[in-house]
């Protein structure tokens, strides 16, 4: 039962250490739009590949940037031409995030969930 206590509370602390890691990023990131120029595809130990934007951008000094956001869009239909917003910070503009709901927030949401799912079967076993 300990062991399950434990697990659940870690689970819990870090889904909601990488919620607010996360929000962190886009409220002290600048958004702006972000042009996609390719599309880099990747493959997956199952299943078929999955793809991920290569995005350019203009920072807010006039830097023209290129970069791979570390969280893509959940859909693999992007078509070169495509604009979004993405987030960058200020002092390292290769960090590149994007804004939508999915990426940013489904992983916190599993991780406490399963933190939850073993605190009740912790607390009922």
């Amino acid at each position: 039962m300990i062991v399950l206590l434990v697990a659940s509370s870690l689970l819990v602390f870090l889904g909601i250490r990488q919620f607010k890691i996360n929000q962190k990023r886009i409220t002290d990131g600048v958004t702006v739009k972000a042009k996609v120029i390719r599309i880099v595809e990747y493959p997956r130990q199952r299943g078929g590949p999955y793809f991920r934007p290569v995005v350019e951008f203009v920072t807010l000094k006039g830097e023209t940037i290129t970069a791979e956001p570390e969280n893509s869009p959940a859909k693999s239909q992007f078509t070169v031409g495509e604009e979004f917003d993405v987030v960058y910070h200020p002092d390292n503009p290769c960090s590149v995030t994007t804004t939508d709901w999915t990426p940013n927030h489904v992983g916190p949401i599993v991780f406490v969930a399963a933190g939850v799912v073993l605190l009740v079967v912790a607390i009922y076993r």
